[in-house]
C-alpha cells in the first residue's frame, strides 16, 4: 500500500481537511475495525498478488461492492485473513490552488469506510 505519510512520501498542496482525514481518521477507523495500524489507507496505490483473489473467502461478486467499497473490501479481507501487507512511500501532489478529487467530504468518506464497518459488524460478508 502506498503511503503519503511515510518518510519519502509526499502530499504537497493537499487541503488540510484531506490531510486530517487521510492521516488520522481513515487509519484510525481501519485500526479500530481490524486491529491493524497503517499510516495511509486511502491513497489508492495498491499492488495485490492475484493469488489473493483465488481465496474463496474473498467474494468480489457482491452487488454492494460497486463504489469505493470494493477497494476497501479487499483491504479489509487481506488484513483479517492474515495476508502480508507492507506500506511504501507514495506521493499525491495537488497543483497549487487546485484540489480536485472525485471524492466529496463526508459522503465520499462514508462510502470509503462503510465496508470496514459493515464487515466488522457482520452486516456484509
Amino acid at each position: 500500500i502506498g503511503s503519503r505519510h511515510l518518510p519519502g512520501g509526499r502530499y504537497d498542496n493537499t487541503p488540510l481537511y484531506r490531510v486530517i482525514a487521510t492521516r488520522y481518521i481513515h487509519p484510525w477507523f481501519v485500526w479500530m475495525t481490524t486491529s491493524r495500524k497503517l499510516t495511509d489507507t486511502s491513497t489508492g496505490f495498491r499492488a495485490i498478488r492475484t493469488s489473493v483473489f483465488k481465496n474463496p473467502e474473498i467474494n468480489l461478486r457482491q452487488e454492494w461492492l460497486n463504489s469505493y467499497d470494493g477497494e476497501m473490501y479487499i483491504m479489509h479481507k487481506a488484513i483479517v485473513l492474515g495476508y502480508k501487507i507492507t506500506e511504501i512511500p507514495a506521493s499525491k501532489i495537488y497543483l497549487r490552488g487546485i484540489s480536485h478529487s472525485k471524492m466529496s467530504p463526508i459522503i465520499g468518506w462514508w462510502k470509503m469506510l462503510r465496508a470496514f464497518f459493515w464487515l466488522r459488524l457482520g452486516i456484509k460478508n
